[in-house]
């Protein structure tokens, strides 16, 4: 996916997180920002909503780059965003990155 491959070898900024929600492929990003205080403005986690697959992504430091984890079908209605009923895999998948990438 051209959108997953153009991200940098390094986390995103929040601006260039906000940036990426408003391209016209995105229907959602859901980020997780670092606690270190070098990271608190830098997402390390992503899960991309494009069409009707949410895309986990985790950057991992000791490679520097991002790596694609599970992909969810959340449907595709169209609209900005996810249904709420999806919500809680979205968390499970980001939680599940958090555990594996280990920051």
């Amino acid at each position: 996916m051209a959108i997953v491959n153009s991200l940098p070898a390094r986390p995103l900024l929040r601006s260039e997180v906000d940036s990426l929600g408003e391209h016209d492929r995105v229907r959602g990003i859901y980020p997780i920002y670092g606690e270190r205080p070098e990271l608190r403005d830098a997402a390390i986690v992503l899960v991309v909503v494009v069409g009707g697959d949410a895309i986990g992504l985790g950057y991992r430091p000791d490679a520097e780059t991002w790596e694609r984890f599970d992909t969810l079908d959340v449907g595709d209605d169209g609209t900005k965003g996810i249904h709420f009923d999806d919500m809680d895999r979205v968390q499970a998948l980001q939680d599940e990155i958090i555990a594996e990438i280990e920051y």
